[in-house]
């Protein structure tokens, strides 16, 4: 009886099955341990939570391929598919979610990118650049380079944006947005500048002082 060469494979025995692999890592012991984590997370991804969804999505591919090759139990084969469609699901909805919120932020303010630079006031648009304080206490702050402040009685807002077109005139700060129409645009009158927003009528602040709002009427 001669030694049996290197490499080759031992005899098979009676009664083996010649339907499983020899020493097959299939043979039940290695199955998918996350699939249920696949699961949970490709449910967690409908709820507007996509990340978790790509997470879903690429693991259970991956134990796909593994059962695929015979690397894998296919014992866990369903739960996988199920996870994957929902991670894929989720991860569509989350992107429908970003692109629809992109498109209702560039609706809102134009072309969004611009909304972080500064805007400055046009050559004709000079005239709104002050400090005004209106008779029924509102205040606005408008600078040359188009920043602007606002102060009523409900709401406050530094460092927006100012946008002066046609007869209204807004303050824009992520998202929020107060707007005045312009009844009387900014005028001199009897060496005083006046304004009247929404039939508030407003006083231009020199060096600190205000000018009498009774100096003004409309």
């Amino acid at each position: 009886m001669t030694d049996q060469p290197a490499g080759s494979y031992e005899p098979i025995k009676p009664g083996s099955d010649l339907s499983r692999p020899v020493n097959s890592a299939a043979d039940g012991k290695n199955q998918s341990d996350r699939s249920n984590l696949i699961l949970f997370l490709g449910i967690l991804s409908l709820f507007m939570c996509g990340p978790v969804g790509i997470a879903a999505w690429i693991m259970a591919g991956s134990d796909l391929r593994k059962i695929r090759k015979g690397l894998m139990s296919p014992q866990k084969t369903a739960v996988l598919k199920v996870g994957r469609a929902l991670g894929i699901i989720g991860t569509a909805i989350f992107a429908m979610a970003i692109i629809s919120g992109a498109l209702l932020m560039q609706k809102q303010f134009g072309d969004f990118p611009t909304v972080l630079k500064n805007r400055p006031l046009a050559a004709e648009q000079m005239v709104f650049a002050g400090e005004w304080l209106g008779k029924r206490g509102t205040l606005i702050r408008i600078q040359p380079d188009g920043r602007a402040d606002f102060k009523g009685r409900r709401a406050t807002v530094k460092g927006g944006r100012v946008s002066i077109k046609g007869e209204t005139l807004s303050i824009h700060m992520l998202g929020f947005s107060r707007t005045w129409h312009i009844d009387t645009r900014p005028h001199l009158e009897n060496g005083n500048w006046s304004m009247q927003l929404d039939g508030e009528i407003f006083m231009k602040k020199w060096e600190g002082q205000l000018v009498r709002l009774d100096l003004c009427t409309h």
